[in-house]
């Protein structure tokens, strides 16, 4: 092997070399970038699954006001009609009381 050959030679192998340390700590850096976005995945799964749980009880809490509102428009509502329906009937009682007080009147100012 001549003495050119073998320079050339050792220059392709520190080349070779030089490329594979490039190459590595390329990788190297990946990895740590690759673990740090593994890491801010974690940290966002876990608050979309906090606010996903926050909300899942804040549905269920809406859903029951929304139930208990619906009995008390419902109660509300027969309370009302109960309501015209007593005012009817106290109407009645009093012009019933006014009557029989007027016939009251007159038999005790009969002589």
């Amino acid at each position: 092997m001549t003495k050119s050959l073998r320079y050339l030679m050792l220059l392709i192998v520190a080349a070779a070399a030089a490329v594979i340390l490039v190459l590595g700590a390329n990788w190297l850096n990946l990895g740590k970038q690759l673990r740090e976005t593994n890491a801010l995945l974690s940290e966002s799964r876990n608050n979309w699954e906090t606010i996903a749980s926050e909300k899942e009880e804040l549905q269920d809490q809406l859903q029951t006001l929304k139930d208990e509102l619906k009995e008390a428009n419902l109660t509300l509502t027969e309370a009302e009609e109960r309501a015209v329906t007593l005012s009817g009937e106290i109407e009645q009682l009093q012009k019933d009381i006014d009557e029989l007080t007027e016939k009251a009147e007159k038999t005790s100012n009969i002589p």
